[in-house]
């Protein structure tokens, strides 16, 4: 859905409010299912036919991989993502990160962080003070907010100048 959204904000030379965005989420709803559909059968077939091609594509935030390794001697990792199962799976391998395969919580689940984060809560019997949730789109962790968990919007991603002002 972000995807079309994106796509739209680039032929309209980036001028956008946060209610204009709305705004066109509503509009762009079906036509944004179709483009998640058709996106996912191409991001399919490139993992298929050239998969260094398509490792080609993503790359690591700067420190990132080095900080989930650091991390991971202490505390339990968990990924709740948006991405399919079998792509987050190879993106991990790619960047030499050994995370349980069972705190790896993807679309396949739901396609929703609040259920995902639940999942986790629920599933590992974790304190919701003892969660942090880390995202890159401010209107995730508004959604999960209410579980009780720990919060951070990161500056890199999907999130603007004004959302990590506001996020503050």
């Amino acid at each position: 859905f972000g995807e079309v959204i994106a796509l739209r904000i680039i032929e309209e030379d980036g001028n956008f409010s946060e209610e204009k965005l709305k705004e066109m989420r509503k509009e762009l709803e079906s036509e944004a299912k179709k483009f998640h559909e058709l996106f996912y059968i191409q991001r399919a077939l490139l993992q298929k036919q050239d998969m260094e091609k398509w490792f080609a594509l993503h790359s690591s935030y700067s420190g990132m991989t080095e900080a989930i390794k650091k991390l991971s001697k202490n505390y339990d990792i968990f990924i709740a993502t948006a991405k399919d199962r079998n792509a987050t799976i190879k993106l991990l391998k790619k960047f030499d990160l050994k995370i349980d395969e069972n705190h790896i919580i993807t679309k396949e689940f739901s396609k929703h962080k609040y259920d995902q984060i639940r999942f986790i809560l629920n599933e590992y019997k974790i304190q919701p003070g003892n969660l942090l949730f880390i995202e890159d789109i401010l209107e995730n962790l508004f959604g999960v907010k209410e579980l009780g968990i720990k919060i951070a919007l990161v500056e890199w991603g999907y999130s603007t100048e004004k959302q990590r002002e506001d996020a503050e």
